[in-house]
């Protein structure tokens, strides 16, 4: 993946907008807490990706991403269901 591939994904998972409160309640109370899961792991990996200098290649902080980004699936999969 080239580097601007990986800040321009970063960027978009960095700015998610949060679901507004409803009657839904806990889909969205999940929702919003996978955001800030899914935000820390972006800074992680683009920190350790800006900091590699070529010889760390992230692989953990990029799991940390992709387990961020499966509980982001469904968090959104559930809100879907139960919210719209």
């Amino acid at each position: 993946m080239k580097p601007i591939t990986v800040v321009l994904i970063a960027a978009a998972l960095a700015a998610p907008c949060p679901a507004l409160a409803d009657e839904c309640g806990n889909a969205v109370t999940d929702y919003n807490a996978v955001l800030v899961h899914v935000q820390d792991a972006t800074q992680r990996f683009s920190t350790c990706v800006g900091e590699s200098l070529g010889v760390n290649a992230c692989s953990k902080e990029f799991n940390g991403l992709r387990l961020a980004y499966g509980e982001f699936q469904s968090a959104v999969a559930i809100y879907i269901k139960q919210c719209r």
